[in-house]
């Protein structure tokens, strides 16, 4: 039944009032907010302003009787507030007073005194989840707006302080010169409320400054391992000072907030604790130093733990702030599988570790013992089985050297023919011979099959490519796929000297290690699984996506700017804008159920439908299989393997 919108907020209203629920005035704020992101002219009339407020206080209305949507709830009402503000600061430095102009800066006011009352209202973890977005924001061109932000993050960083400061510092660090002196008054006035505090940040600054050093070393090539001496003699001498003033490891399982679910018509829970009572603090670092085999050469040190225990971090020279803002994308994925009965009975989770940026050049990765790469697993059984592989000279020979010259079909001849004889499927070989004991073996094949199934419909809706065989990492002991690099999202890997042509990994190798039948079974059953659940919080994961694409710290990753860099006057507003609204509606579209064509558009003509669920996992896995799609793969994506 169609009905305009009046009706239809008529009926919400009449919804929301039978009874206080999250879900009603989740419904009803969403309802509003859809509507508002239909105007192009947001702000003209008194009822398309009212919408925008009653959107933000519906869905602060929501989170005082529960949290099942905060990760939608909140990021909508920082986006209303701070959007809406921003635009009335550009009304008022273009100094042409209207009626219209004076009637937004009253809004303004409702807005301000509505975000006041929920930090008030609301306990201080709900602001921890979209810490992220808050520190963003930090360069908004309105005074007050900027109050109440600043005024959010002292408090989030007095209540959360070790988890806090691993991501605010970054901000700190900012090549914005705006954003580091708003950061730097926020700093100071954090330090001067609290001389514990002052203390506590002394310390971390002086940590995280040695760490930078570290990651932006230079060290000969060959260099494999050092004393921690030889590249920063200040990092022990300080200890003692961190022992004083402890800092908390950033492990994932410290910095991830833990959210209070409730059932309806239960009481708020005063008592929850969103992070772990009993973190465990840095005491000591061990000298040697792990020097590991890459372009950046990152660095791996060994950290004492107040519990005695050894906790490996990785600092590595590499702009490490999109790598983050994933990982907390897939932390909301895990929270959103775990409260589905069906996924949680099939344990479905992506693996996922800390990733903190220090700067916009460097930061620190949590280090994960027992991984193995995918490509160092399948060519060590190759090797145990005295299998002799082509040359990867000759594959690209074959395959690349001629690639205009060379016709589609024969390429795909070659393919097959030729390249896949060689390289035969091992990498089942290598669960038997890990994992002798048959349920064991079961149990870590069944968890390979389950994440690499998670994280390839994850994968494809965000548009995560570059998915080569060092990219995904195997775990020894549990069989899980862990995925690493998350620079080429939003599929930008499209545009690359060889497109990639399928939706994520899915080669001869892997199909063969899911057991006799391929990917029937389980594979299927937990892609599908984790694509219902996403379709179905479509809402809350792009709530979530959605500040980080206008986020101005992601702007500089596309590779398309990258010979703009050099020149920023070059890059507007408006190019951005506009990127980031294609990259939203391509996501729109992959939640949907439309899948795309090789020519990169859209499978969906004006009469067609979206795929049902099965019906778009199906369509996938074919288009990841295809010879005809992976014959086409650049050579050191090794689509052979």
């Amino acid at each position: 039944m169609n009905l305009d919108f009046n009706d239809g907020y008529v009926a919400f209203k009449k919804a929301v009032n039978i009874c206080d629920l999250e879900k009603s005035f989740v419904r009803l704020a969403t309802y509003l907010y859809k509507q508002h992101l239909t105007e192009t002219e947001p702000d003209d009339t008194a009822v398309k302003r009212h919408i925008q407020f009653d959107a933000a206080q519906n869905f602060s209305k929501s989170l005082l009787y529960g949290t099942k949507h905060i990760y939608q709830s909140m990021p909508c009402i920082l986006t209303l507030w701070l959007d809406f503000g921003a635009r009335v600061a550009t009304q008022l430095r273009a100094n042409r007073p209207t009626e219209v102009l004076n009637e937004m800066v009253k809004m303004l006011v409702n807005f301000n005194r509505l975000i006041e009352n929920n930090t008030f209202l609301l306990p201080t973890y709900m602001f921890m989840t979209a810490f992220s977005q808050i520190l963003s924001r930090i360069n908004h061109r309105h005074p007050v707006c900027l109050e109440i932000l600043s005024k959010i993050i002292i408090k989030i960083l007095k209540e959360y302080p070790q988890q806090a400061m691993w991501s605010f510092y970054s901000v700190c660090r900012s090549t914005d010169v705006t954003q580091r002196e708003r950061t730097a008054e926020i700093y100071k006035r954090f330090r001067g409320s609290d001389k514990e505090g002052g203390r506590f940040l002394k310390a971390f600054t002086n940590l995280a400054e040695r760490l930078i050093d570290i990651s932006m070393k230079k060290l000969r090539s060959d260099v494999r391992q050092v004393n921690l001496n030889q590249i920063s003699p200040k990092l022990q001498l300080m200890m003692e000072e961190i022992r004083n003033a402890p800092i908390m490891l950033p492990l994932q399982k410290f910095l991830t907030v833990r959210i209070a679910m409730r059932r309806t018509g239960d009481e708020p829970n005063e008592q929850h604790t969103p992070f772990p009572l009993n973190p465990i603090y840095i005491t000591d670092v061990k000298s040697a130093v792990l020097i590991l085999i890459s372009i950046q050469m990152p660095k791996r040190l060994e950290f004492v733990g107040s519990d005695g225990q050894t906790y490996p971090l990785m600092c590595k020279q590499d702009d490490l702030r999109l790598d983050s803002r994933f990982m907390e994308f897939n932390s909301v994925i895990n929270t959103l599988l775990r409260t589905d009965s069906d996924a949680c009975e099939k344990n479905l989770s992506i693996r996922t570790y800390s990733v903190v940026p220090l700067n916009s050049e460097c930061g620190i990765i949590e280090w994960l013992n027992g991984l193995s790469s995918l490509k160092s697993v399948i060519v060590d059984m190759y090797a145990k089985l005295n299998i002799q592989t082509m040359p990867v000279r000759q594959v690209k020979k074959l395959m690349y050297v001629e690639k205009d010259q060379v016709p589609l079909q024969e390429r795909l001849r070659r393919f097959v023919a030729e390249i896949l004889p060689q390289h035969p499927p091992v990498l089942h070989k290598w669960f038997f011979e890990r994992h002798p004991c048959p349920e064991e073996w079961l149990h870590c094949r069944n968890a390979f099959v389950r994440s690499s199934a998670v994280m390839s419909i994850v994968g494809y809706i965000v548009g995560l490519g570059d998915r080569h065989c060092e990219n995904i990492l195997i775990d020894s002991a549990t069989g899980e796929a862990v995925h690493v690099d998350f620079n080429m999202l939003f599929n930008r890997s499209d545009i690359l000297k060889f497109p990639e042509t399928v939706p994520f990994r899915l080669t001869h190798s892997m199909v063969r290690a899911m057991g006799a039948t391929g990917v029937e079974g389980l594979f299927v059953n937990s892609a599908e699984t984790t694509a219902r659940v996403v379709r179905h919080n479509s809402e809350q994961l792009l709530s979530v996506l959605k500040p980080f694409l206008y986020d101005i710290d992601v702007k500089s990753y596309n590779p398309r700017r990258h010979a703009l860099k050099k020149s920023a006057a070059l890059v507007t507003d408006d190019m951005l804008n506009d990127e980031a609204k294609i990259n939203i509606q391509n996501v729109e579209m992959r939640l949907s159920g439309v899948v795309r064509c090789k020519n990169n558009q859209w499978a969906q003509h004006r009469d067609s439908k979206p795929l049902s669920v099965e019906g778009q996992t199906r369509m996938l896995i074919k288009e990841a299989t295809s010879d005809l799609n992976l014959c086409q793969m650049f050579v050191g994506w090794s689509p052979y393997l």
